[in-house]
């Protein structure tokens, strides 16, 4: 038997592709059903499989407590604290990555975990817990390979993912290639994370099946966010060549599309509130733009012209983190979400040095 080995993909970090609503638009699901696919062409089932889709329920979810004995509370700082990944180069030219804190002021807050190429070679794309207590990541381990972790803010591994699987029919389940992009429920009792196989949802806590959403092979570049409820989640599709922004609900039902733009619409982030999705724009010089949750109301909010990524945002919804600058050479800014205020995060670094994904928690 010939199952796929988990391939090494560099996360769409920087340039993911080529470049109001109501309360209804959160409404309760029907029903909380969701299926997941049996397997691809690349994977070769006993003669005994089926093809056939596996229907499951969503259980309930455990919620991990606040912080564990083993994870020491996160130091404070106003305005709250934003995590991101950064790349540089050693003196070989291979790359570093780790997972560093800035203040909303600009204060450098140290970093969390150091990729070094020993037991973690890189980590990336952090998301803060609800609560502010933990970050999920993605973690490349000699152990476990490519998958998802929870970190402490002192870089403890408190849990580590490392044989996420599809549920097919037969009895043999198949390895999730390339697990990244993890982002939590509004509730931290969920994980919903993106890859090669579609879009899944897993309990931290009991992370041995996660959950389909039924995107086999559907390109899902960049994070998906929870709606506030839980009950959808906002990503960018490539549904019939052209990527644009839509709303997934978890119960099964068929994905809404929020955008409809000859550019690549992509890396979606929900406002606090559920009501605004800020994402890029792949036009050229591509920006950030904003629009209310429904797709409604579509304005550019960064200078034409400059290239902007990634965006986050604050945790009083009043302003968002982004990435800017040419791919190789990246820093994070600040702008608030009526376009004023726009101001440099981090400083800007050599050629090679790059940094990308922002969260931010209070």
């Amino acid at each position: 038997m010939r199952i796929r080995t988990a391939a090494l993909v560099l996360a769409l970090w920087v340039m993911a592709a080529c470049g109001g609503g109501g309360d209804s638009l959160w409404a309760a699901p029907e029903s909380t059903t969701t299926t997941a696919p049996a397997g691809t062409s690349e994977t070769t089932l006993p003669p005994t499989s089926t093809s056939a889709p596996v229907t499951s329920t969503l259980p309930p979810m455990s919620t991990l407590p606040p912080v564990s004995p083993d994870g020491p509370a996160c130091d404070p700082a106003p305005g709250g604290r934003i995590a991101y990944q950064h790349q540089s180069t050693d003196a070989a030219g291979i790359p570093v990555w780790s997972i560093r804190v800035v203040g909303a002021d600009g204060t450098d807050l140290g970093t969390v975990l150091q990729a070094t190429g020993g037991d973690y070679p890189f980590v990336k794309q952090p998301a803060w817990s609800p609560d502010g207590t933990r970050l999920a990541v993605l973690l490349n381990s000699l152990d476990a390979g490519s998958t998802i972790a929870i970190l402490h803010c002192d870089g403890t591994v408190e849990l580590a993912m490392p044989y996420l699987l599809i549920r097919t029919p037969s009895p043999v389940n198949l390895w999730i290639a390339s697990p990244q992009f993890p982002t939590w429920s509004a509730d931290g009792s969920r994980i919903a994370f993106v890859s090669s196989d579609g879009l899944f949802v897993v309990d931290p806590a009991n992370s041995g099946l996660p959950f389909s959403l039924g995107l086999e092979g559907t390109p899902v570049p960049g994070r998906a966010n929870w709606s506030p409820d839980g009950a959808s989640l906002i990503v960018a599709l490539d549904l019939g060549g052209q990527l644009d922004i839509y709303l997934v609900p978890i119960d099964g039902r068929a994905p809404v599309r929020l955008t409809d733009d000859p550019a690549a619409d992509y890396q979606p982030a929900l406002s606090p509130d559920g009501s605004s999705i800020a994402f890029r724009r792949g036009e050229e010089g591509g920006r950030i733009w904003l629009m209310a949750a429904d797709g409604s109301n579509q304005r550019p909010l960064t200078r034409e012209g400059t290239e902007a990524y990634q965006p986050a945002w604050s945790p009083d919804g009043t302003e968002i983190v982004y990435v800017a600058g040419d791919p190789s050479i990246t820093r994070l800014r600040v702008i608030g979400i009526d376009g004023a205020g726009d101001r440099p995060l981090t400083p800007e670094g050599a050629v090679g040095e790059a940094e990308g994904w922002p969260s931010w928690t209070g």
